[in-house]
């Protein structure tokens, strides 16, 4: 059985829906970055979890938030952002 299978048997199949157990992923996500005690984590944890479980909510399987998560932490660590550093004119 695939992940994506196994996700849709679990979290979709739930009393709660498809769009419910996003949401409920989408919350546990944001409060597993609430102890980093930072705002910008906290922040891009609710902006994160929500693209990327409506991702999953509309694809309906793991590879599209997957790839989409791969592609946004590697940009992250090729182009960090340039907050609290000296900008080169």
């Amino acid at each position: 059985m695939s992940s994506s299978r196994l996700l849709q048997r679990t979290l979709w199949g739930t009393p709660l829906g498809a769009g419910g157990a996003a949401f409920a992923v989408l919350v546990l996500y944001v409060l597993g970055n609430v102890p980093s005690r930072s705002l910008p984590i906290v922040a891009g944890a609710v902006v994160g979890g929500a693209v990327w479980g409506a991702l999953a909510w509309w694809s309906g399987g793991l590879a599209a938030p997957l790839a989409s998560h791969i592609l946004w932490t590697g940009l992250m660590l090729l182009l960090p952002p340039k907050v609290g550093r000296e900008v080169a004119a």
